[in-house]
């Protein structure tokens, strides 16, 4: 949980679960050390199921943009743009606007991915990284146009079914 990042996954989960991305163009990823470089974003929206500390379903949440990171110690980064609502309980605990209700619960503690051959064993909490705002502008401008074109499918298949009845 990124509070004030961008909700991300890693290019390596994004390929293992068949996930289609594209390349955004604009100035890109802008790291806090290091030059800009190209980012990508989800094609479609994905639905994200946060479990309780006991393995046990909490919230779902949809996340319509997602940005694809290539080098995140952290495989699926949720932030403020999903949870909507979110308060600093203290001690560094945060809780999240559960959706519909919006009711603020504790917030489990999340893990990053495991580590793998050769990596520093660090403890990262989250993946920092800001995307420039054209970048960002393309990006939104791609969810709006995807969630018409959704829309427009499902008017098409409403219509369809209504015709057929």
């Amino acid at each position: 949980m990124n509070i004030s990042g961008f909700t991300s996954i890693s290019q390596e989960l994004a390929e293992h679960l068949g996930l289609a991305y594209q390349v955004l163009g604009g100035g890109g990823k802008e790291p806090l050390r290091g030059r800009p470089e190209p980012i990508s974003a989800l094609v479609d929206p994905i639905q994200i199921q946060l479990l309780n500390t006991d393995g046990g379903p909490l919230a779902t949440f949809t996340a319509y943009l997602v940005f694809v990171t290539t080098d995140s110690h952290v495989d699926l980064q949720i932030a403020g743009d999903v949870v909507g609502g979110r308060s600093c309980i203290g001690d560094g605990q945060w809780s999240i606007g559960l959706p519909g209700s919006g009711a603020l619960v504790p917030l489990p503690r999340l893990l990053p991915r495991r580590w793998r051959a050769g990596e520093p064993r660090t403890m990262p909490t989250t993946t920092t990284f800001s995307v420039a705002p054209d970048t960002y502008a393309e990006a939104l401008a791609r969810v709006a146009a995807r969630a018409g074109d959704r829309a427009r499918l499902a008017a098409a298949a409403a219509a369809d079914t209504a015709a057929a009845v």
